[in-house]
């Protein structure tokens, strides 16, 4: 069964209802701004008709400041200057792809004709828009943001330390969360891109790929993924009408708000012919490791041939979490990543497992495009060690960390400055070009939201490692597949492997367990 120690542990239910009435109390995000003490001239200084005209870079930088406030308003900045409503199909936060927002602002620059554009005047009219809902704070810290992502990188930026502390630091869920994600389609239809395990959503009936005709009465054509994403994160709405579409019928789905804190993982065992552990992990929040330790354990009288890891999605978290959660496939005092400062006079600092070791089966870990951060870490680092094989798509490449300053004249606000590369135990680096899984499969492509693709000034490194020589794996030689019918393609895909003996042996005789660090 591969369990290196015995253990009582109950599969996690996914909920964790005794902090709910505390995370009830936690402000918007928006409102932590409304009371930060972000003052208008901090945006003014760094956005301005003198500033805005000097580069490329400024322009860009300063277009890309207008649009992200915009999007709270489900607006667009227009080609010629002006505000104009927003393409419905393209309006969102969730959904906004800087590059491709600016690329067409670019052209403009270089063929001179940027000089209609007074940023001055365009945040003089943002800035009339904001109301109770959208405080003009929480504008100017989106038009700060958006700033930074071009001038600086992608990943500095400016956040009310309030929130930082309450909410975004725990990387745990909000109990307004429903566990339903929006996407439009290619021909501008609302359609669900994403349920997860055991929500509101979930338990309601939705599933992945339906189509959605309206929302609490409101027409979906109508309504752009900001306007649909806002219904949902609206705490006063306890329940949700949907009218589908799915498989040629009309469908009726209501929606009723729990307000649960649900769990980042969930764990289930795939029962057959062989039974198979599978453990999804949305992010890594405070306590992954424990619960992920508590599903393995549960599952040794389960008889479990393998175990997946289902890091799809997870855009990363607490790297504490991810630490601990590597040291139960592969030890404890293991290097699994270190960090590099850009100030070359900082020395690096080696990070190591500090979980003792539980699991020795056959492992994947399953990523894709959306797999960021410490998610990249924990995958390219179980990959490095040759202790499981990495399944899935190509990982975003998110592999720089960020330390608190205060910004300007607030203490209230910190300032999250990049600072250098997390660099796996190879020394290679996963900023900008990722992990590419052992086994890569079309299935597992959700979208070109990459690190590279998805802004237009990441950082790339330069001078570090940023291949790894990846496993010839004998795919050729399974003789017996896994029969079992999944309606998750990938993770049936993932046990088939798990299911090869010859591959897993093979696997397996690559993993030294005395190894320290991957060479």
């Amino acid at each position: 069964m591969g369990f290196v120690l015995a253990g009582v542990g109950g599969i996690s239910a996914g909920l964790q209802a005794a902090q709910t009435q505390s995370k009830l109390e936690i402000s918007k995000v928006e409102e932590y701004w409304a009371k930060s003490g972000l003052d208008e001239s901090e945006l003014r200084k760094l956005v301005n008709d003198k500033t805005c005209h000097l580069s490329e870079k400024y322009f860009l930088a300063c277009v890309n400041s207008v649009n992200n406030a915009l999007a709270l308003t489900s607006e667009r900045l227009g080609l010629t200057g002006e505000i104009w409503p927003a393409h419905a199909e393209t309006t969102s936060l969730d959904n906004f792809k800087e590059k491709e927002t600016l690329q067409p602002f670019s052209k403009i620059y270089k063929e001179h004709i940027n000089t209609s554009f007074s940023f001055d005047k365009l945040w003089d009219l943002i800035l009339k828009k904001a109301d109770n809902k959208i405080p003009a704070r929480y504008l100017l810290a989106q038009g700060i943001n958006g700033y930074l992502s071009v001038s600086k990188d992608p990943h500095t930026y400016i956040l009310p330390m309030g929130y930082f502390d309450q909410v975004s630091s725990t990387s745990e869920r909000s109990p307004f969360f429903v566990g339903l994600s929006f996407e439009k389609d290619n021909y501008g239809q609302l359609r669900i891109k994403k349920v997860v395990r055991n929500s509101d959503a979930f338990q309601g009936g939705l599933e992945v790929g339906d189509v959605v005709s309206s929302l609490n009465g409101q027409k979906a054509d109508s309504l752009s993924l900001a306007d649909a994403s806002q219904m949902l994160r609206d705490r006063n709405i306890r329940i949700f009408n949907f009218i589908i579409k799915r498989d040629g019928a009309t469908l009726v789905k209501n929606i009723q708000r729990s307000y649960r804190v649900l769990s980042q993982v969930y764990s289930e065992v795939v029962t057959g012919a062989r039974n198979f552990g599978v453990i999804t992990i949305s992010k890594f929040s405070t306590n992954t490791c424990n619960e992920v330790r508590d599903a393995i354990l549960g599952m040794a009288d389960k008889n479990i041939s393998g175990l997946v890891l289902d890091l799809r999605d997870n855009p990363g978290g607490r790297l504490s979490e991810a630490a601990c959660l590597t040291g139960l496939f592969i030890g404890q005092d293991k290097t699994i990543y270190s960090v590099q400062y850009f100030d070359l006079s900082k020395s690096n600092e080696v990070v190591l497992t500090s979980a003792e070791r539980i699991y020795s089966g056959a492992l994947a870990v399953l990523v894709n495009t959306n797999s960021a951060s410490a998610a990249e870490l924990f995958a390219g680092a179980i990959q490095e060690y040759r202790r499981g094989i990495v399944i899935g798509a190509k990982t975003f490449g998110k592999g720089t960390f960020q330390e608190i300053e205060s910004w300007e004249k607030s203490e209230k606000i910190g300032y999250f400055r990049t600072k250098g590369f997390y660099l796996l135990p190879s020394g290679r680096s996963t900023q900008f070009y990722g992990v590419t899984p052992d086994i890569e499969l079309p299935e597992a492509v959700t979208s070109d939201a990459s690190e590279e693709n998805n802004y237009i000034n990441p950082i790339k490194p330069v001078n570090l490692v940023s291949s790894h020589k990846n496993l010839v794996l004998p795919l050729q030689t399974c003789t017996k597949q896994n029969s079992l019918s999944l309606t998750d393609v990938v993770i049936s895909k993932a046990i088939d492997n798990l299911s090869c003996t010859e591959l897993m042996s093979f696997v397996a005789l690559q993993y030294n367990s005395n190894e320290t660090a991957p060479e």
